[in-house]
């Protein structure tokens, strides 16, 4: 995407360009120079540069991430999509089969409890934590990321705290320095 970006518009991602920007707008917050003269004077090459880039460069097409999540509607590899929360599995065979999942993003550890994967979730407010894929069937969350190493004093959860492995146990205690 970027070097779309510098094909299209050579100018306004340029250094030299963006940090002359920066200094102008640093004087319209100090009112200096008014906003409006900034804008007049930006404004016709950036119309200039769109209309260039629409018609110079070719429609772009990403290409969907296929995943190895099956649908479970119509037996298709469900692909990865961004939508305005994130990622999310959608079928590929839309629009014939609507089936969307969140999309979970796993991270090599297993589950204490179950023995499943530990994914990435958000809270509603979007705080990250770390929980069981199959929640609710299973209860397991903690908000520092779970290791795969286990504590070799009660062979408990380790979670990553700043550069150090700590047991989640508090009655354990167990630091080590991560690796």
């Amino acid at each position: 995407m970027n070097n779309i970006m510098k094909q299209a518009f050579p100018s306004i991602v340029d250094v030299n360009f963006t940090a002359n920007l920066e200094s102008l707008l640093d004087r319209v917050e100090d009112g200096s120079v008014p906003w409006k003269t900034i804008v007049s004077n930006f404004y016709p090459d950036l119309e200039a540069a769109v209309s260039h880039a629409e018609e110079s460069l070719d429609e772009i097409k990403i290409e969907d991430e296929k995943t190895d999540v099956i649908c479970e509607e119509c037996g298709q590899n469900m692909v990865i999509k961004y939508g305005p929360h994130g990622k999310f599995l959608a079928c590929p065979g839309f629009p014939d089969c609507r089936n969307t999942k969140p999309y979970l993003e796993k991270i090599g550890v297993s589950c204490p409890l179950c023995g499943k994967e530990v994914v990435i979730r958000k809270t509603k407010k979007g705080r990250k934590y770390y929980g069981c894929e199959n929640n609710p069937e299973c209860e397991f969350m903690t908000w520092q990321k779970p290791s795969a190493q286990k504590c070799p004093k009660c062979n408990g959860v380790m979670v990553e705290k700043g550069t150090s492995l700590v047991c989640i146990n508090e009655k354990c205690g167990y630091i080590v320095a991560k690796n």
